[in-house]
């Protein structure tokens, strides 16, 4: 059985980030980037993605698609942010996971191709 990426798993993945002290790492990460304000510290915007997913249930973590107008409302409350802004985390957070879903039907290869930029360059002509 494959096992799918859930908001507990990206939750996990933020917090190793923040304990290598590889915060600004986010800033380039498809996905990641986007739900850090342009100039503003990644610490606050951790601690809001972490309190959003710690406002769900176990359920919620699991099938996030499952989360309605109400338990977005229940969450921004317990999280102390507004309603909207779970709605957004979580249309990123679908973002992430579709990219995740892909990287683990690839290469490693392609993987490094992909995380490092590699693939943008053109290639070199075969040598003479």
């Amino acid at each position: 059985m494959n096992k799918d990426f859930t908001l507990d798993d990206f939750r996990m993945h933020f917090e190793n980030i923040q304990k290598m002290g590889m915060k600004d790492m986010i800033r380039r990460m498809p996905g990641l980037a986007d739900m850090i304000p342009e100039g503003e510290d990644p610490d606050p915007a951790l601690r809001r993605v972490k309190a959003m997913i710690d406002a769900m249930t176990a359920e919620e973590r699991a099938n996030p698609a499952r989360i309605d107008a109400p338990a977005r409302e229940r969450i921004a409350g317990a999280a102390g942010v507004e309603p909207e802004e779970v709605g957004q985390f979580l249309k990123q957070f679908e973002m992430v996971r579709s990219l995740m879903r892909t990287m683990m039907n690839i290469s490693v290869w392609q993987r490094i191709k992909m995380v490092t930029g590699l693939g943008r360059f053109p290639r070199l002509p075969p040598p003479d």
